[in-house]
C-alpha cells in the first residue's frame, strides 16, 4: 500500500513517527508531505516531500510540479487548479502544499490532526482514500467553542472513508458530527524501550509528583497547584515538577500566592528521552486534565512503573481502573484530587507494587505497538 501519513510537518510528534516507522516497516510505502522542521533519516520505504523555502525556491517548486503534472496528467491538473481558485486565502502556499499529492497520488491519504480536514477533502475526487485520525482537542473542545469548525465538520465527516479513534469516548463524540466507520485503534507504545521498574530507589523522603503537558488551561494545572496547596497545609512533605514549557504569568502569580516556590518547580521542553527518566524518578504521575483524548504521558509511565493519578476525562478510564491500574479523580475538584494523593503517598510499598505490575500488564494487553500497526493495516484494507 501507498499511504501519505499527514500531519503537516516533518517530522511529526512522538507517536506519527511511531506510526511511520511502524507501517514501513510491514513492508508499505509511506508518503509525507508538508514543511520541515528539524533533520531526520527514514528509511527508503519512507517518501519526503518538502515544500522549500525562499519564494523563488518556492516559485521554482511549483512550476517543476506543474510542468510534470501537465504532461502526465494534463486533465487533473486543471481540475486541480480549479479547486485551487476557489481556495479563499493563501492560493499559492496552498497551491505548493497540494501539487506533490497529486503527482505523486497515495492510495490513502491519513490526516493526522481533523482540524485540517477541509484543505484535504478534494482527494476524493481522484480516487484517493481519505482516513482521519480523532484526537484530543480536536474533537474534545475545539468544535464544541467554535461552531464554524463544528458545521465544517459536519459537513465533511460524511464523505471520509474511515475514522481512527484514540479512544472509544472520543469516537462516539466524534459521531456526533457525522463520523462514521471508527475504528477504536489504542497508541501503542516501543515496550522493548520502556523497561518496567517495579518500586524505585529513592534518593530522599520526599513524595515526588510530576506532571507533563504544555501549559493551556485544558491541562489543568491550575487544579494540581491547589490540591499541592491542601497538601502542603495538611503536612505531607511534597515536591511537584511541572514538564512542558514555559509557564505562564497567571500560573507563575499563582505559585507565588500560595508561598509554594518551594514546593513546585517549572521545567521547559525537554527531550522525550529526559522526560521518560523524570517520570521514572518519581512517585506519582499526575494528569490534572480537564478533557482529554488519553494522555500519551500516562501510557508511558504505567509501562515504566510510575503510579498515575489522572482526572476522569476522556478515554482514560478505557486504560486505568481506579484503584486497580492507578487512580481517578473527578475534573476540577482539588479538594479529592489532594484526598487521594494523600492517600497514596500513605500506601505501603507492597500495594504500590500490586497497582505498578496491574499497569504494565494492561499495557502490554491494549497498547503493545504491534498490536496497534495491526489496527491500522486492518483500516488501511479495509478502505481498498
Amino acid at each position: 500500500m501507498r499511504i501519505a501519513v499527514y500531519s503537516g510537518q516533518i517530522p511529526g510528534t512522538t507517536f506519527i513517527e511511531r506510526l511511520i516507522a511502524g507501517i514501513a516497516s510491514r513492508g508499505n510505502t509511506v508518503l509525507l508531505f508538508g514543511n520541515k522542521e528539524r533533520d531526520i533519516s527514514y528509511p527508503s520505504s519512507v517518501k519526503v516531500y518538502v515544500v522549500p523555502e525562499g519564494r523563488w525556491n518556492m516559485i521554482l517548486y511549483a512550476v517543476r510540479y506543474i510542468i510534470m503534472l501537465a504532461i502526465t496528467r494534463p486533465s487533473d491538473l486543471l481540475r486541480l487548479l480549479t479547486i485551487v481558485k476557489s481556495y479563499r486565502r493563501g492560493k499559492f502556499r496552498y497551491l505548493l502544499k497540494v501539487l506533490p499529492v497529486m503527482l505523486h497520488r497515495p492510495e490513502i491519504f491519513h490526516i493526522q490532526w481533523a482540524k485540517s480536514l477541509k484543505d484535504w477533502i478534494w482527494v476524493k475526487e481522484f480516487g484517493i482514500k481519505l482516513v482521519v485520525s480523532l484526537r484530543g482537542s480536536h474533537i474534545n473542545y475545539s468544535p464544541v467553542v467554535d461552531d464554524m469548525l463544528a458545521d465544517i465538520y459536519k459537513q465533511h465527516f460524511p464523505a471520509v472513508n474511515a475514522f481512527h479513534a484514540v479512544s472509544t469516548e472520543i469516537g462516539n463524540k466524534a459521531s456526533g458530527y457525522g463520523a462514521h466507520n471508527v475504528h477504536t485503534i489504542y497508541s501503542g507504545l516501543p515496550l522493548d524501550s520502556l523497561p518496567f521498574q517495579n518500586g524505585r530507589q529513592k534518593s530522599n523522603n520526599r513524595f515526588e509528583i510530576i506532571s507533563v503537558g504544555r501549559w493551556h488551561w485544558v491541562k489543568g494545572f491550575s487544579y494540581a497547584i491547589d490540591a499541592i496547596s491542601i497538601v502542603v497545609a495538611n503536612g505531607l512533605d511534597v515536591h511537584y515538577t511541572i514538564v512542558g514549557g514555559q509557564a505562564t504569568e497567571e500560573a507563575l502569580f499563582h505559585i507565588k500566592s500560595l508561598g509554594l516556590e518551594n514546593y513546585i518547580s517549572i521545567v521547559g521542553e525537554v527531550p522525550h528521552k529526559d522526560v521518560l527518566v523524570r517520570i521514572q524518578s518519581a512517585d506519582l504521575l499526575l494528569v490534572p486534565s480537564i478533557v482529554e483524548g488519553i494522555a500519551n504521558v500516562a501510557l508511558e509511565a504505567m509501562a515504566v512503573g510510575t503510579v498515575v493519578l489522572s482526572t476522569q476525562c476522556g478515554g482514560i478510564a478505557e486504560v486505568i481502573k481506579d484503584g486497580h491500574s492507578g487512580f481517578l479523580v473527578p475534573v476540577r475538584n482539588s479538594n479529592i484530587m489532594a484526598e487521594k494523593i494523600k492517600s497514596i503517598s500513605s500506601m505501603p510499598d507492597t500495594s504500590i507494587d500490586v497497582i505498578r505490575l496491574n499497569a504494565r500488564k494492561k499495557i502490554e494487553h491494549q497498547h503493545d505497538a504491534d498490536k496497534m500497526l495491526d489496527g491500522f493495516i486492518s483500516l488501511y484494507q479495509s478502505v481498498l
